[in-house]
């Protein structure tokens, strides 16, 4: 049935599989997309993206007035590497800061909590989009719960090696402090270099990436709008609610 049943011009954009009220003819579906025509709601997960260019020193910072959870936290984003470089996607704190970041053999870095955690899985496809959730919850008595991490759907917290998080540590995220997204805290050193979307964080909550995403019929990771509760601390940005860093 052409346009799952839908009647008129711009049927509602389907966001998860339960959600499906019949089937897209995929003909008409493919021409539409080409076309652009494709349907979206305007307050659903559009397919945008910001360029973070290291030459151009692009990124963006936040600064909270008041602190949340520091224990437990969820971040969910869209990242595209343009370069090897190390990468930082989100970063707090000084010296030796917490942060989520690609380093340059093409693994996934994180620090949060008193753990130090990288990846043996590489991630080096220029092509790709890696959708990557860090679910943080440093009160889990078994040490390999207190920071989980998926990635394009699957669980990779077995391929993380290092020093886990402490048992009740606080992380420098969640604090009243700048928050950066695609560089280094307040110096511009190890810029991220590709594109980044749908960047979420959670506060007071360890979530699993199928809060954020889905397999579609042809096994592909496809994102959806976060539909839960964001606690009361920062919440959902598609890159629109962090200003610009100037620094």
């Amino acid at each position: 049935m052409a346009k799952g049943g839908y009647k008129g011009s711009s049927p509602a954009r389907e966001t998860s599989p339960e959600e499906y009220s019949g089937v897209w003819d995929i003909v008409e579906q493919y021409g539409e997309q080409k076309a652009g025509s494709w349907p979206f709601q305007t307050d659903d997960c559009a397919p945008k993206s910001l360029r973070f260019d290291e030459g151009s020193v692009s990124s963006l910072a936040k600064t909270f007035a008041s602190a949340g959870n520091r224990r437990v936290f969820t971040w969910n984003f869209w990242v595209k590497l343009a370069t090897l470089s190390e990468n930082n996607i989100a970063v707090v704190g000084s010296g030796s800061p917490n942060s989520i970041r690609f380093n340059t053999d093409g693994t996934l870095q994180i620090k949060a909590c008193g753990g130090n955690l990288t990846t043996s899985a590489k991630f080096r496809d220029f092509s790709a989009w890696y959708a990557i959730t860090v679910s943080v919850n440093s009160t889990a008595t078994v040490a390999s719960d207190r920071i989980k991490l998926f990635i394009n759907g699957k669980d990779f917290t077995s391929t993380l090696t290092g020093t886990t998080a402490t048992l009740n540590g606080e992380a420098d995220w969640n604090t009243a402090a700048t928050h950066y997204i695609g560089k280094q805290e307040h110096n511009n050193s190890n810029m991220l270099d590709g594109l980044l979307s749908e960047v979420t964080f959670i506060d007071g909550q360890a979530l699993s990436c199928e809060e954020f995403g889905f397999f579609d019929g042809h096994g592909i990771w496809q994102p959806k709008r976060f539909t839960g509760d964001y606690s009361s601390g920062p919440v959902y940005s598609n890159l629109g609610k962090f200003n610009t860093g100037n620094s």
